[in-house]
């Protein structure tokens, strides 16, 4: 079984959720488990391990930074959905 962090199943479940989000916004959608100090550390392992991927996105306004947009990947998902099952069967 592959383990993970709290963080890291929260983002899964943010990614599996809503869809592709940037790291600021999974701060604010999780601010009790996510940190604005370690998201991007978080995230970077995460795409490491192949369960997100990120693409920067460029708005048309100049006045808007562009931003990494993340995206769970096939493999994530199915890590989400161990993960979930995992935690249900030590309920029970």
């Amino acid at each position: 079984m592959i383990t993970m962090t709290r963080k890291e199943a929260t983002v899964l479940r943010l990614l599996q959720t809503n869809g592709e989000m940037d790291g600021l916004r999974m701060v604010y959608a999780a601010p009790e488990t996510l940190k604005r100090v370690y998201i991007y550390q978080t995230l970077a392992a995460m795409e490491e391990k192949g369960w997100i991927v990120a693409e920067i996105k460029i708005p048309n306004d100049a006045y808007t930074p562009a931003r990494r947009h993340y995206s769970i990947t096939p493999q994530g998902a199915v890590i989400h959905a161990d993960g979930v099952i995992a935690k249900m069967e030590d309920e029970a």
